[in-house]
């Protein structure tokens, strides 16, 4: 089994460019709710909790089993020569913990080499805790740091901080109404639209910032 903290030392502009993008939306130790897939510019969104079946439908999504998606996922890595890529380990971490899944030595997380690289070439760094005991951490180097970093588009309703809430919302509602999507409230429905596209713009920037900080670009 491979080790999940395994990150290769580069990621060539290649590899980057026909490389798998992942990303995960649910709660914390709890099995992913969903999955938003890019692959050679075409995203998919995987729903994986049963729960938002009705929701799915009405938006023309597919339901799948998460081990079955993502054991899929690692086959056609290996059989197109793909890297599999993340920002973070949690996607790899949750695929081995919840569904048995090894991403294996395909994976990549996009974080450290972005922050190597920007390290060597950006003088600017993320804006230290608050607190007396504040230390600079990698954790500092987010997402939605390098999306500024490298002026990426993320328009102000799908800012971090409201994913797990809207899941909740959504969840919590299709529950209420008895799997019943027409019985939604216009804001309920709202909330499982921005989360889609919340996830959307994460694998997408996601793929912008690998490409940015890949070798021989």
């Amino acid at each position: 089994m491979a080790n999940a903290t395994t990150t290769p030392v580069i990621l060539t502009s290649a590899d980057a460019a026909r490389a798998i993008y992942l990303d995960f939306e649910g709660f914390t130790n709890e099995a992913p709710a969903l999955l938003g897939v890019l692959v050679d510019g075409c995203f998919e969104t995987l729903v994986l909790d049963p729960v938002l079946r009705p929701a799915a439908k009405a938006r023309g999504l597919r339901v799948a089993d998460g081990a079955a998606a993502l054991r899929g996922i690692v086959e056609r890595a290996r059989l197109e020569n793909r890297r599999i890529c993340a920002f973070g380990q949690r996607e790899c971490e949750a695929a081995l913990e919840d569904s048995g899944v090894d991403l294996g030595d395909r994976f990549v997380n996009v974080q450290p080499l972005a922050k190597r690289w920007w390290t060597r070439n950006r003088t600017e760094k993320p804006a230290r805790r608050k607190g007396r005991k504040a230390r600079f951490t990698s954790r500092g180097y987010s997402l939605e740091f390098f999306e500024s970093g490298f002026g990426l588009e993320r328009k102000a309703h799908l800012k971090s901080g409201n994913a797990t809430k809207r899941l909740r919302g959504v969840r919590d509602a299709l529950i209420r109404d008895e799997g019943d999507w027409s019985r939604l409230t216009a804001t309920a429905k709202s909330k499982w639209t921005k989360l889609l596209d919340y996830n959307e713009v994460d694998v997408r920037n996601l793929a912008r910032i690998a490409a940015a900080v890949s070798v021989g670009r």
